[in-house]
């Protein structure tokens, strides 16, 4: 996993942690949420194989579904 960033909202000009992790990796999604970063972004295109993004997707929803979360944030999609 990579290290989390800091960076500067514009609209609301605070500061927030952002904790990468690989879609690709379903057994980190549960130690990154819990990691106490602002927000965790599960990567589904840059960690990931290409033939592997279809099985990252469906890895991310299927933990989402099961009510899964960061203690600090709601899920966001880009």
């Amino acid at each position: 996993m990579r290290r989390g960033v800091a960076l500067r909202c514009r609209r609301h000009r605070h500061r927030h942690t952002l904790l990468f992790v690989p879609g690709s990796r379903r057994d980190r999604f549960d130690k990154a949420a819990s990691a106490g970063a602002d927000r965790v972004v599960i990567d589904l295109q840059d960690t990931v194989a290409p033939e592997d993004e279809g099985d990252a997707r469906h890895s991310a929803t299927a933990w989402l579904a099961q009510g899964n979360r960061c203690r600090r944030s709601a899920p966001w999609r880009r």
